[in-house]
């Protein structure tokens, strides 16, 4: 019965060993998942970075754009500003410009023949020549601004 129960413990102890092998394997291969899953990890924390360091050059892109158009959209009301007073000083010419045709119009009829009211005639014709030489210099200025804006 000794040799018997002896021969039941060798193999016990052969099983143990294998088993201790096996688990210290295992072991070995479980430290080498947790190495390239760190590995991994360190990686994917790189990747992560750098996805974060292009978003921020996007951000700043995106913000520097909504910037310009900002500044765009301002400068285009200035324009439109100016082109509406280049209108309105148009208008005025041209009302100014229609009241020295009536004024010499009339002017004319009724200083025919009369030679120093004819003169004084002539000097008013000039003074309202002389605004609208100034009304065209105004916009001459305002076509420059607009130019150097556009």
């Amino acid at each position: 019965g000794f040799s018997v129960l002896a021969g039941e413990i060798r193999k016990l102890a052969e099983r143990s060993s294998e088993t201790a092998s096996e688990i210290g394997r295992l072991v070995k291969q479980i430290e080498r998942v947790i190495f390239n899953g760190g590995e991994s990890s360190k990686e994917a924390g790189k990747i992560f970075d750098s996805i974060n360091k292009d978003l921020n050059v996007y951000s700043n892109f995106v913000h520097n754009l909504h910037m310009d158009v900002q500044n765009q959209l301002t400068s285009n009301k200035e324009v439109t500003h100016a082109i509406e007073r280049i209108g309105t000083v148009t208008k005025e010419n041209t009302m100014t410009s229609e009241q020295i045709e009536e004024a010499d119009r009339r002017s004319s009829v009724t200083f025919k023949g009369r030679g120093k009211h004819a003169e004084r005639s002539g000097r008013g014709k000039d003074d309202r020549n002389r605004q609208v030489i100034a009304s065209s210099e105004n916009i001459k200025t305002l076509s420059v601004l607009i130019t150097n804006k556009i």
